[in-house]
């Protein structure tokens, strides 16, 4: 029979992400393939207008504004519980209610935009708090934030749709690809090249050009952090949208990216920006305790691995 491929890519058109989905199959009908595309696309799209902070009407922005306890939806009350579990594991370097943070530095409109960027924004200091000061509780399914207090699903809400995604497709496909701005799930084989994997690259984020190296994957997800795009300048200082709750401000130190492999995008997700947040020295001790597979590339060019990622790495690593 004959291998039947579908595969569409969206530019900055939800999340402000590229977003490209790929299926294969040798027995769905083609017409069933691209209404399963489109599918994917809606679950896509219904999670920017549900949980985005950057939309008023958003269920997210409904919770950051409301006064006293709010009732939630199964699927925000879910993302919420995985929220406390990672701020539980990474000793709060995880932490969703960085937003008053993130505005402070800048990141108050949506990326792409002309106000985004902008130290007019919001200057006023923002009210300590912590994720463990949001009480979710179990037997209402209420969430209770203390007053400022506001959450960011930024952290972790690309990976957890990819997963939904994923989910979605794994019910027609073995294999697939899905990939929103570097947080992908892969299925399967590439069946066109004849791979038992898919190959996929990492960017070389300091050369900008050329990999700096390549996973081969099955069955498994990646995502990447870093502050090498989403970031800007007020008054000649760098920011980024990576805010170290210890400082109170964006990341400082050597790392540019991390690239984690999973068996989630949501925790890939998670764990390459908590990687990045615990900087060059910290980094590999969390990653080995967890057995975390990460491949870091530090500003200086340097590129460290750990062992966890190395049976992903095509023809292995010199670099340590």
């Amino acid at each position: 029979m004959t291998w039947h491929t579908r595969e569409r890519e969206l530019k900055g058109e939800i999340m402000r992400t590229d977003i490209f989905i790929k299926v294969l199959s040798e027995v769905r009908d083609p017409d069933l393939m691209d209404a399963d595309m489109e599918s994917a696309f809606v679950l896509l799209r219904n999670f920017e207008a549900r949980f985005s902070r950057f939309r008023e009407e958003s269920e997210l922005s409904l919770l950051n504004s409301s006064i006293g306890p709010c009732p939630v939806s199964d699927d925000l009350w879910g993302i919420l519980g995985r929220c406390r579990e990672y701020f539980n594991e990474t000793d709060g370097i995880f932490d969703p209610t960085v937003l008053p943070l993130l505005e402070r530095e800048g990141y108050a409109a949506s990326y792409g935009t002309d106000a985004f960027g902008r130290s007019e924004i919001s200057l006023s200091e923002p009210k300590q708090c912590s994720f463990a000061d949001v009480v979710l509780d179990a037997e209402t399914r209420m969430v209770t934030r203390p007053s400022g207090c506001r959450i960011d699903l930024g952290g972790i809400g690309k990976g957890y749709v990819v997963d939904r995604v994923a989910e979605l497709l794994g019910a027609s496909y073995a294999d697939f690809i899905v990939d929103a701005g570097g947080d992908m799930r892969v299925a399967g084989r590439d069946r066109l090249a004849g791979y038992p994997y898919f190959a996929i690259d990492i960017e070389d984020a300091v050369q900008k050009s050329g990999s700096a190296g390549t996973l081969l994957l099955s069955d498994r997800a990646v995502a990447t952090s870093g502050v090498n795009r989403r970031k800007w300048l007020i008054d000649g200082v760098e920011k980024s949208h990576l805010i170290d709750t210890r400082s109170g401000g964006s990341v400082e130190g050597g790392i540019m990216t991390v690239t984690v492999v999973s068996d989630t995008a949501e925790r890939a997700d998670v764990m390459a920006k908590t990687l990045c947040l615990l900087g060059r020295d910290r980094w590999r001790l969390f990653a080995e305790e967890r057995k975390i597979a990460a491949f870091v590339i530090l500003k200086d060019g340097t590129i460290e691995t750990n062992q966890f990622i190395q049976p992903y790495l095509w023809g292995g690593n010199i670099f340590s």
